[in-house]
Formats: structure tokens, sequence, C-alpha cells
């Protein structure tokens, strides 16, 4: 159950000991079907493809074919690519590299977030408590100065944890098809996904917040943007109504990104949608930013 709770695999199919000889003896067989989401379509297709190849293979060893020529002329008749894991009682499953990249990508905006909006976050607004930022005043080096400094600080943090990130993806999963066929648009992603979250921590940080408080802060936005931007919940199976608030945020259009470019995702892939998600993205950071830089002048200003 956790292995499909996580999706390392899709459907698991429990078979019966003594399973072939009862397919040959013409007896009734139970097939126990378990699906990531049981009440999808897949998971029909699924069983009628199980279904259809027992009833084909039956036929051909009724038909007087041995065992291994009638397992062979199925697999020519009823031949489709699908890629399974066989499983023993108490054994586990190799982890699917298309699997791998695909939820490492999932996680990565709110483990990003978490990450640099709590740590980073700390560091900047511990500059601003009042003995150490009349210290800081003291120095020559304007505020406008210091605030791009905090910036690209919170900036350089993020592209080096998203780097890292990338380097573990393309050893871990360099032989599956996400990253073969989509490698270029998933890159893209990580690092528009990046500046979005080290933009939206600027701004956070640009507001007159104690230090002590920016890990509630980090915990509620963070938790928010994964489930309602589907990271914890797949969006195949969120309504409609939370699809629609989860559009407002910069989660949502990285993993839809990420749905697309994953080749066993319940969204197909559009480069037109891609395109879009990209744009929309950008349009976030360039407000995040705009809106530090505008928060940061106003308390200057009022500082005098």
């Amino acid at each position: 159950q956790n292995l499909l709770f996580f999706r390392t695999y899709m459907h698991e199919l429990k078979f019966s000991e003594g399973f072939e000889n009862k397919v040959l003896a013409g007896e009734d067989i139970s097939i126990d079907y378990v699906a990531g989401l049981p009440s999808g379509v897949q998971a029909y297709v699924i069983k009628n493809q199980v279904d259809t190849y027992i009833s084909t293979y039956k036929l051909y060893v009724d038909m007087g074919y041995s065992k291994e020529e009638a397992a062979t002329k199925t697999n020519e008749l009823v031949k489709e690519h699908s890629e399974v894991n066989i499983m023993k009682e108490n054994g586990d499953a190799p982890a699917n590299e298309n699997q791998i990249v695909f939820s490492g990508a999932m996680y990565f905006w709110y483990a990003l977030f978490s990450s640099i909006c709590f740590s980073a976050g700390v560091v900047v607004l511990s500059g601003m408590e009042d003995n150490l930022s009349a210290r800081i005043e003291a120095a020559p080096v304007s505020r406008a100065k210091r605030n791009v400094i905090n910036t690209l600080s919170i900036t350089l943090f993020g592209l080096a944890y998203s780097g890292i990130f990338l380097l573990i993806m393309f050893i871990v999963g360099k032989d599956s098809n996400n990253l073969q066929q989509y490698g270029v648009i998933y890159v893209i992603n990580v690092l528009l996904a990046t500046f979005v979250i080290t933009s939206m921590t600027s701004f956070i940080t640009s507001f007159k917040i104690k230090a002590s408080s920016i890990n509630m802060i980090t915990n509620i936005i963070g938790m928010a943007c994964a489930f309602l931007g589907g990271e914890f919940v797949p969006m195949d199976v969120l309504g409609e109504g939370v699809l629609k608030v989860g559009r407002f945020l910069p989660s949502y259009w990285f993993v839809y990104v990420n749905n697309m470019t994953y080749t066993r995702g319940a969204i197909d892939y559009n480069i037109d949608e891609v395109y879009k998600a990209f744009g929309i993205q950008i349009l976030f950071i360039l407000v995040f930013w705009i809106g530090a830089a505008a928060v940061g002048k106003i308390r200057s200003n009022a500082r005098g």
C-alpha cells in the first residue's frame, strides 16, 4: 500500500498459489487488483489487458500448442509495451527511474521553499532587528545595496540547492524517459521554480517580521502551496474548485509542467501549455521582486 501511495508503481496484481495450473485446467481464477487510483480508468484497462492475455493463452493451449509456444504466440498477438516489476512475497519492487525523477520534482518546490524561507529568512530578519540594524546602519553601505546583497545571497543559496538536486536527478535517472525526452524542460522548470521561491522569500523577509515567527510563516505558506498546488495530492484527484484556487499559486504551475513531462502522467504533454506555465512563473518572479523592492523602499523612507 505504501508503494502505491507514493506511486513507486501504479498497479499491483496478486496471483493466488497454483495460478498457472488453474488457468490450464480451466478452473475459476481470481486476481486481486490494487491500484493507486482504484476508481480511475487505468485500473479497468489493466484488468481488461490481463483478462485478455489469459483467455488468449488458454485458447492457444486448447489448440494443442505447448506452454512455451502458447506464451510466445500470445505475446506476439497481444503486444503492448508495459513496464512491470515482479515482486515476490514480502519482497521489494525495484525503483523505477521515471518515477524517481517525477517524485523528486514533485517534492522539490516544498523542500526548497521550506529550506530557503526558514534558513535564509532567519539570517536576513535577524539583521533587521533593532540592535543589529542600528549597527549596520552605521556602515558606509546604502540600504538599497544591502537589500540587493540580501536578495543575491538568497538567490545563490537557492541555485546551489537546485544545482545539487538536478545533479542527483541526472545521476539517478539518466536513463529515464522523463529526462531523455524532456530534460531541457525539466531543468528550466526547476530553475524557474528556484527564482520564484527566492524572490518570494525576498518579498516575505522585506516586511518587519520577527525572526522567531518565520518558522510558522514558512509552514503555513509552504503547506498551502503544496496541497493546493498539487504536490502532496495529485492534480487528477483534486476537485475543480481546488484547482481554480491553485492556479493563483506559483507552485501549481511548476507541478503542472512536471506532470506533463511524466510519460505516464495524467496530463498530456503540450508545448503551448508549457510555455504558458513558464510565462506565469516569470510573472510571479517579477511581481515578488518588484514587491520586495517597493516594501524595502517604503521602510527605508519611513526610517528617514
